[in-house]
C-alpha cells in the first residue's frame, strides 16, 4: 500500500470514531456545568411549576419526588433525528430524568 493509500485509511479511520449520537448519550446525574461541558448550551429552556399530583411521559417516574410548587426545568437539544430533553427537578442543578424524542413519531414509546 502507498503512503497516500495508507494516510487515506487513517483519515477515514478517525472519521469513524466520532461522538455518538446524542440519543445514545446518557446524562442523569451529572451536573449542568457537565452536560454544558460536553455538548453545550440548550437550544430551547422551559420551565413549568408542579401543580398535579399526576404528569404522563417520560417525567413520571420521578415525579412523586418533587413537592407540589416546586419548578421543574427542561433543556432541549435538537438534532436531525429528534430531541433529547433533560429534566431538572427543583433547585437540583443535577440531571434527574432525560428522553430521547424522535421525529419518527413510531419510535417514541406511547404513555
Amino acid at each position: 500500500m502507498t503512503r497516500r493509500g495508507v494516510l487515506l485509511c487513517t483519515l477515514a479511520g478517525l472519521a469513524c470514531k466520532s461522538e455518538p449520537a446524542l440519543e445514545e448519550l446518557t446524562f442523569t446525574g451529572m451536573m449542568q456545568s457537565e452536560v454544558r461541558a460536553r455538548i453545550g448550551e440548550p437550544d430551547e429552556i422551559e420551565e413549568l411549576r408542579k401543580t398535579s399530583e399526576h404528569i404522563f411521559g417520560p417525567f413520571e417516574t420521578v415525579w412523586s419526588r418533587i413537592a407540589m410548587g416546586d419548578r421543574v426545568v427542561t433543556w432541549a437539544y435538537e438534532t436531525r433525528r429528534g430531541r433529547k430533553e433533560l429534566y431538572f427537578a427543583g433547585d437540583d442543578k443535577k440531571v434527574a430524568a432525560e428522553f430521547f424524542w424522535y421525529h419518527d413519531e413510531s419510535k417514541n414509546p406511547v404513555f
